[in-house]
């Protein structure tokens, strides 16, 4: 004897985990090794000064002297 045909919610839900179980297949598959987590904040903002000044040497070679 079948089993009872399954109820619509039922095959949603199935249909769900199947797609879901491919797509980290897939990304299983195509990445080799995990990618490399981005600094901290902190660390991030410490290895740059956002107030460093140019140098008086880049200043001058920019602008013509007066006459």
């Amino acid at each position: 004897m079948l089993p009872p045909p399954a109820r619509p919610a039922e095959l949603a839900a199935t249909t769900q985990r199947a797609i879901t179980d491919d797509r980290q297949r897939r990304r299983k598959a195509a990445v080799t090794q995990p990618p490399t987590p981005p600094p901290l904040l902190g660390e991030a903002l410490r290895a740059r000064n956002l107030f460093l000044l140019p140098d008086e040497d880049d200043n001058q070679s920019d602008t013509p002297e007066p006459a």
